[in-house]
């Protein structure tokens, strides 16, 4: 049963607002369970009653999806200015990182707001459903998870028992970490090269504290799939 169609079940008897797509519920929710998307539903009725609100708004419905993804909104979580800074470069750096790969999934939100145990996040979703990666998008998604940590730092420039034998297992060590190296390589390569995308997209991120994928590619351009890659569906403004 795809998940459109699960979402249209559990959306039954609730006052969804006529502009509402559940296509675009489902693209947000790649890999969700039928449970997890009836929570979805669920979590944005209890939200638009709290608001007030009669009617279950997209807004509302995206919101629900990263509760269930990663916890509630932590609003009340006092911060200091400069926490809020080295949480603003760092997400700026998974994004534009994220952006200027060619085999990365596009970025589709970026937030400072802490939720769960995070301090913030950046969503990225595939643009179709995967169960296999390639050598090179494994190396991109190391470059992605490394360039939150480097940007911290570069962001000062714009503001048990084995089978096997110590040899062996030293060639293995020194293989993985050459491959983490590459990643770290290509991470610095984009933050360095793409300094005027970062000081925009920390600027707005502390401005406005969550960006979505439309006001982030208003800032950074559109993003460049691999040759041969086509994305379909995708939402925007």
């Amino acid at each position: 049963m795809s998940p459109i169609v699960i979402l249209q079940i559990h959306a039954k008897n609730k006052p969804l607002a006529k502009d509402v797509k559940l296509r675009l519920v489902a693209e947000r929710t790649p890999g969700f369970s039928g449970a997890d998307l009836s929570n979805v539903l669920n979590e944005a009725a209890i939200l638009t009653g709290r608001q007030g609100q009669k009617e279950i708004t997209l807004e509302y419905l995206y919101s629900a999806i990263e509760k269930v993804m990663l916890g509630p909104e932590r609003r009340s979580r006092v911060i200091s200015k400069k926490e809020k800074e080295i949480t603003a470069y760092h997400e700026a750096g998974h994004a534009v990182v994220a952006h200027f790969l060619p085999h990365t999934d596009p970025v589709h939100k970026i937030s400072i707001i802490a939720r769960g145990q995070a301090g913030g996040y950046t969503l990225k979703l595939p643009t179709e459903d995967r169960h296999m990666h390639t050598k090179q998008e494994f190396l991109e998604e190391i470059a992605v998870l490394l360039g939150g940590y480097l940007m911290i730092f570069l962001g000062r420039e714009i503001h048990g028992q084995r089978d096997y034998s110590e040899k062996v297992a030293e060639q293995i060590d020194q293989e993985v970490l050459a491959f983490i190296n590459q990643g770290q390589a290509l991470a610095q390569e984009i933050l360095r090269s793409r300094k005027d995308e970062l000081a925009k997209v920390v600027k707005e991120l502390l401005e406005k504290e969550t960006i979505e994928r439309y006001e982030f590619e208003k800032l950074v351009g559109k993003k460049q799939l691999a040759e041969g890659e086509v994305e379909v569906g995708t939402e925007g403004k």
